[in-house]
């Protein structure tokens, strides 16, 4: 940047991101791994005094597994499950003291229940934005 701090740093192999990158951008950075341009493997995010923001694991460039979101303060705020990219299980968001907010499960990639409750839609056409 204009002050000599580096915000972006890894190799490209035949023109993709190739490797271990770490990206620093306003008020945090990231650190993980590219294969053939696609992020791979453990990702993590931080704010800008190194506590955790974020975890979570890529194949491909799809999130898979168990992805964890937190708070400035270190307290979990969100945690999401994916398989290949779609969303599954409970995915659960807390309040900043730590308190539960909501649940939302998910089956077949689509919202199924919001805090146990079934969501019944009208047809296949409707589309829950996050």
């Amino acid at each position: 940047d204009d002050t000599g701090k580096v915000i972006t740093e890894g190799d490209f192999l035949d023109g993709e991101k190739e490797g271990e990158w770490t990206v620093a951008i306003n008020d945090f950075s990231a650190k993980g791994k590219y294969t053939a341009g696609l992020r791979d493997g453990k990702w993590k995010y931080y704010y800008d005094d190194g506590t955790l923001m974020f975890d979570g694991n890529y194949i491909q460039g799809s999130p898979d597994g168990k992805h964890m979101y937190y708070y400035p303060s270190g307290q979990l705020k969100e945690e999401q499950y994916y398989i290949s990219g779609i969303p599954v299980k409970n995915w659960k968001k807390y309040d900043e003291m730590g308190n539960l907010i909501v649940t939302i499960t998910y089956e077949n990639g689509k919202e199924y229940r919001i805090n146990g409750v079934k969501i019944e839609f009208p047809d296949d056409k409707t589309i829950i934005l996050h």
